[in-house]
C-alpha cells in the first residue's frame, strides 16, 4: 500500500508540472481528442518510473485508480504512446524540467556538475566476460547535469553522443542554471579545470571550487583564479560535489541505465524523461520523509504528556 501511495503521488506531481509547462492540450485543431497530451505524456513519465515498457504500462493502468487520476475514457492501445513520444517535441520536455524544478521553491542553490553516459545497445555482460571484452567499439549518450548539492536535483541537463570532453558543457549548463535560481557555489572535478570557468563563475557572484590539474612538465599554474584555488583549496566544500555521482547512481539504479531508443533524437528525450522522473521522485520522498518527521514529533509529545 505504501508504494501503490507513493506512485499516486507521483502520477499527481507528475500531472501537476506538465499543466504547469502551459503544454496545449492537443497537437492541433484537427486532432481525433481521443486523449489530451496530458495523459500521453504523464504515461510515458509513469513507463520510465516503473522501468517497464509500453505493451506493460498499458495493462498494469487497466482498472487502476490512475485512470480516474488521469481521467481517461478508455485506455490508449500501446502504440499510441510510442507514436506520441516520437513526435513529441524535445523542448516542451525542458519546460517540464523548469516546473519540476520550481515544485522546491529555490533561491540560493549550491551546485555541483557533472557527466555519466548511458548505454544505448543491449548486450549481455556475462557474453562481453566470456570473450574477453573483444568487441567492437560502440557510442555512447553522455548527459551532463548541474545538481542542487542540498535537495539532490538536477537543475539543468544536456545530452550528446559520446565520447566528448566535460569541460564543452560547462559554460551552457551554468548559464542555464542561473536562468532558474541563484548560484553561491560551484564545484566541479578536475575535468572541468579552466581559468575561464572559474572567470564565469566569479562573474556571477559566486564561489567556484574545481581542482588544479598539475601537468609533469610545468611546474607554474596559469590563471589568476587557479593559482588561487590551489593555494587556497576548500576540501570540506568539495566533498559535496559527490551527491552529483550519487544522483546518477540512483537514476540508473531505479530508473535504468540502457536507452530502448534507436535514433540520437530520441534518446535525447528519453534521457530527458528520465531526469524529469527523477525530479518528480526526489519531490515525492522528500514529502513523505518531512510528513513522517511530523507525525514522529506529535507522537513522541503525546508520549511524554501521557
Amino acid at each position: 500500500m505504501k508504494y501503490e501511495s507513493r506512485l499516486i503521488k507521483f502520477t499527481k506531481a507528475c500531472l501537476s508540472a506538465v499543466k504547469s509547462a502551459r503544454i496545449p492540450c492537443y497537437s492541433s485543431k484537427f486532432s481525433k481528442k481521443t486523449y489530451t497530451q496530458h495523459q500521453l505524456l504523464v504515461l510515458n513519465i509513469l513507463m520510465k518510473y516503473m522501468k517497464t515498457n509500453y505493451r506493460d504500462v498499458v495493462d498494469w493502468i487497466n482498472g487502476h485508480k490512475i485512470t480516474k487520476i488521469l481521467k481517461l475514457r478508455k485506455i490508449p492501445h500501446f502504440t499510441t504512446l510510442h507514436k506520441f513520444f516520437k513526435r513529441f517535441s524535445t523542448r516542451l520536455f525542458e519546460k517540464i524540467l523548469v516546473q519540476t524544478v520550481r515544485q522546491f521553491d529555490i533561491l540560493d542553490a549550491r551546485v555541483a556538475i557533472d557527466s555519466s553516459g548511458y548505454s544505448s545497445y543491449h548486450i549481455s555482460k556475462y557474453y562481453i566476460w566470456r570473450i574477453n571484452g573483444r568487441t567492437r567499439r560502440k557510442f555512447f549518450m553522455k548527459d551532463s547535469i548541474v545538481v542542487d548539492t542540498d535537495r539532490q536535483i538536477i537543475l539543468s541537463h544536456y545530452s550528446r553522443i559520446g565520447p566528448s570532453h566535460d569541460n564543452r558543457d560547462f559554460k551552457p549548463l551554468i548559464k542555464k542554471t542561473r536562468r532558474r535560481v541563484d548560484i553561491i557555489l560551484v564545484t566541479a572535478d578536475k575535468g572541468y579545470d579552466d581559468e575561464s570557468n572559474h572567470k564565469l563563475v566569479r562573474s556571477m557572484n559566486a564561489t567556484c571550487i574545481i581542482p588544479v590539474r598539475e601537468w609533469k612538465n610545468s611546474r607554474t599554474r596559469r590563471g589568476y583564479y587557479r593559482r588561487k584555488i590551489s593555494n587556497n583549496f576548500d576540501k570540506k566544500e568539495y566533498t559535496h560535489r559527490n551527491k552529483s555521482e550519487t544522483v546518477f547512481f540512483v537514476i540508473k539504479k531505479k530508473f535504468g541505465e540502457e536507452l530502448s531508443s534507436r535514433s540520437t533524437l530520441l534518446k535525447k528525450r528519453e534521457i530527458k524523461m528520465k531526469n524529469i522522473v527523477y525530479n518528480l521522485y526526489r519531490k515525492v520522498k522528500l514529502d513523505d520523509s518531512f510528513l513522517d518527521n511530523i507525525f514522529t514529533r506529535i507522537f513522541e509529545k503525546l508520549f511524554r504528556i501521557y
